[in-house]
């Protein structure tokens, strides 16, 4: 007669359904982490984009009234009367002063755009922008009562 062996059932248990779907429920926390996050950057760079923009736009509107001021006082603005002359470029100087502040609030409106502290792109973004802005800014940031610098 033949001796029939009988293994021992495996030890091996499957795991049981709730840790299934504890796992299931942490991959999918983690997707919508990312995707979140990826929103986020998305919204970051918008935003710095658009108060990059803004700025732009004050510094556009801040030389246009420079220029705009000294193209009305240009002929006294050179050869009239040293009173006329000094009331003229206090008026242009009014002008810069009235751009640089709508230039340094729109700046600082840049600076203020929140950006999560892992996004070193978006953070990198905001630095190289807020430098195109102070480079545009000079001309209008060094005129002088004559009018604005010249660029460089």
């Amino acid at each position: 007669m033949e001796v029939l062996e009988h293994a021992p059932a495996s030890t091996r248990r499957a795991w049981p359904r709730w840790v299934w779907i504890a796992i299931a429920g942490i991959i999918a926390a983690l997707l919508i982490a990312w995707w979140l996050d990826g929103v986020q950057r998305d919204r970051e760079t918008e935003a710095l984009q658009q108060a990059y923009t803004a700025g732009v736009s004050a510094i556009e509107r801040g030389e246009s009234a420079v220029r705009g001021t000294v193209a009305y006082a240009s002929p006294q603005l050179q050869v009239g009367p040293p009173a006329v002359r000094s009331a003229l470029e206090e008026l242009v100087l009014e002008e810069v002063e009235a751009g640089v502040t709508e230039v340094d609030a729109a700046r600082q409106a840049l600076t203020e755009q929140t950006v999560w502290p892992w996004h070193s792109d978006q953070a990198a973004l905001r630095d190289q922008l807020l430098a195109e802005l102070d480079a545009r800014s000079t001309a209008l940031r060094q005129a002088t009562g004559q009018g604005l610098a010249p660029r460089s």
